[in-house]
């Protein structure tokens, strides 16, 4: 069921967003004739093309992580949950991203018997990314990523984790020279060892992600 979440949520997303585009259609065309013709930071949109987009060499944004999805937990609505990422704009369509984040989650309240291992169910992470994306059309954009993520839990303890790894898709939307980003992003990151024992099965920082950005251009 899950898998099949993951591959419709973007398929409706793309489906919303086109159907926003379509409805903002006149509101675009009336802040375009305001937009001067040597504005190098003025907001792209989707029906610009590709190889006309001026982006700004940076971007910096502000990620909050509103869905989350945790790993051996159930969906839930998070507000503490942001990001700050920054982008280098290497083309038209490519660049490299990095961000830095932390995570509050609460995951299901396993007891394990006969054993020493028994976890809370709050669960605290701060992690670190980096990675690289493409944009697909101006304003839609494929990216994949490497990063670490440190887990806490109540009593301090978790087992260590492998190299987490990202991958995700994001939206664009022109708001005045500014952009708001819809992402969804899934994030393994399974606990190390060729042999996990059942009782750290909560121990997994493995998570998606539906999450909204403001994103501001750097000259």
């Amino acid at each position: 069921m899950k898998k099949i979440l993951l591959f419709l949520l973007p398929l409706c997303l793309l489906f919303s967003f086109s159907a926003f585009a379509y409805m903002g259609e006149n509101y675009v065309e009336k802040a375009k004739d305001v937009v001067t013709s040597n504005d190098e930071r003025c907001p792209v949109y989707a029906e610009t093309p590709l190889k006309e987009v001026k982006r700004a060499p940076f971007e910096i944004s502000l990620r909050w992580n509103l869905l989350d999805f945790p790993s051996s937990g159930p969906p839930q609505v998070r507000t503490e949950n942001l990001d700050i990422a920054v982008n280098l704009n290497l083309s038209q369509s490519l660049f490299a991203y990095g961000w830095i984040g932390t995570r509050t989650t609460r995951k299901t309240d396993y007891v394990y018997e006969n054993t020493s291992r028994e976890y809370d169910p709050e669960w605290k992470s701060r992690m670190i990314f980096a990675g690289f994306g493409i944009y697909i059309t101006p304003t839609l954009k494929f990216f994949g990523g490497f990063g670490k993520i440190v887990l806490e839990n109540a009593d301090g303890s978790a087992p260590d984790l492998n190299v987490a790894n990202e991958r995700g898709l994001a939206y664009d939307i022109p708001f005045f020279q500014n952009k708001l980003e819809i992402s969804y992003r899934v994030v393994e990151a399974e606990v190390a060892g060729e042999s996990i024992p059942v009782e750290d099965a909560p121990a997994s920082g493995s998570y998606n992600a539906l999450a909204i950005s403001l994103t501001v251009p750097i000259d």
